[in-house]
């Protein structure tokens, strides 16, 4: 503190630390010049809030007294919970969340920077996002793609205790790529049928591929539909989606039970995509 009495000069100055949970003070006198004093066996709980009161007399016997702000007692940092990074092809951005807590103090304030080598933030800086809880790179920085990037995250609480998280992203502006054809194989039911019959029950479908690719985020799933050529409006199986060791294992994916229209022509598309979301045509 800084205080002063031009007229009778500051007489006595007493500093006192008031525990608001439990209502206990701790009175220190200190010296009329002194400018700082240090509180010891205040029983520090966590969570604890104090606040100082300084009552100050000068020559006269006149007082004034100040209230200072609450301090909450926080030893620890806030806990990280989850930070996540999404790279969004059509802002050309990266999206930040994350999910942090600190149940002494609460969180204060966040912080991330970007790098293209780990440890070395020289895309941005560590840049504040306040109280927010999620940030978007686009309003920060430019981005290239496809390029490996470095992330760092710092919350602090009310206390200024800090934690820190770090993980990497690829911006990816690409969907994965078929090399060689698809090929689609009827497999028939194990009976006699005559071709005069309006239905094919319990056929199955052999979906075979050569290779799927993505060399940025790797392919993460597939997606396939079945289409009635002869009336494209029916979709048998839109958009199914297969597991990726189903479907990515052995390179082919078969499917049983279907009832088809003898005669008719149909079609299979089959779609791959990768890690960022973006589908191959």
């Amino acid at each position: 503190w800084n205080c002063a009495d031009d007229e009778s000069n500051i007489t006595s100055i007493r500093w006192i630390a008031v525990n608001d949970k439990t209502n206990v003070s701790t009175e220190v006198i200190v010296d009329k010049d002194a400018t700082i004093a240090v509180a010891s066996r205040l029983q520090l709980a966590e969570g604890d809030r104090f606040h100082a009161r300084l009552l100050l007399e000068n020559g006269a016997g006149l007082t004034s007294e100040y209230r200072s702000d609450g301090v909450i007692v926080d030893s620890s940092p806030p806990e990280i919970l989850d930070f996540t990074i999404v790279y969004n092809p059509d802002d050309e951005a990266f999206l930040l969340t994350w999910i942090a807590r600190d149940n002494e103090s609460d969180v204060a304030e966040s912080w991330f920077a970007m790098g293209s080598e780990d440890g070395r933030y020289d895309v941005l800086p560590l840049t504040s996002v306040g109280t927010s809880f999620s940030v978007s790179t686009k309003s920060h920085v430019i981005v290239s793609s496809p390029a490996t990037y470095y992330f760092f995250l710092v919350v602090a609480n009310h206390a200024n205790a800090k934690s820190r998280e770090s993980a990497i992203s690829v911006s990816d502006g690409t969907p994965p790529v078929f090399d060689g054809d698809v090929i689609v194989e009827v497999i028939y039911p194990a009976r006699n049928f005559k071709d005069t019959e309006a239905f094919i029950d319990d056929a199955g479908l052999l979906i075979v591929w050569q290779k799927i690719s993505d060399v940025e985020t790797s392919v993460e799933k597939l997606e396939w539909a079945l289409v009635n050529a002869s009336s494209p409006s029916v979709d048998y199986n839109q958009l199914t989606y297969t597991a990726l060791i189903d479907a990515l294992g052995g390179n082919s994916h078969q499917v049983d039970g279907f009832r088809l229209h003898n005669g008719n022509s149909y079609q299979v598309i089959l779609r791959a995509e990768n890690g960022v979301g973006l589908r191959s045509h």
